[in-house]
């Protein structure tokens, strides 16, 4: 019979991402958000609004992939992602409704 001494209990590592990690993506996902946010015309496009979005989602992805990193900042990173996304697609549609008022005084001209 072979004897064992007990272990001494040694804490687990602190494995959460540095605060810089975490301040990080949520700035990249501010300066989406704010891109999301911008005015475009019918001209230019909604590219701009687009970028704004891929920045929030990516922030939110890396969030997901980061270990250890902590829930709040999940949840917040993703509900930023989700109104990017409803701003695009709501400029989007206020697009879609401008050219067809183009399209319509365009059609009219000639009667």
């Amino acid at each position: 019979m072979s004897y064992y001494p007990p272990q001494a209990h040694q804490p687990a590592p602190n494995t959460q991402p540095a605060p810089a990690t975490i301040i990080g993506l949520l700035l990249v996902s501010v300066v989406g958000l704010i891109l999301s946010q911008q005015s475009v015309s019918v001209a230019s496009g909604s590219s701009i609004v687009w970028v704004g979005f891929v920045l929030t989602l990516v922030a939110a992805v890396a969030a997901f992939i980061v270990p250890d990193m902590p829930t709040w900042s999940k949840v917040v990173l993703l509900v930023i992602a989700v109104i990017a996304f409803g701003s695009a697609i709501y400029v989007e549609h206020e697009l879609a409704q401008r050219r067809r008022e183009i399209q319509d005084i365009l059609s009219n001209l000639g009667s």
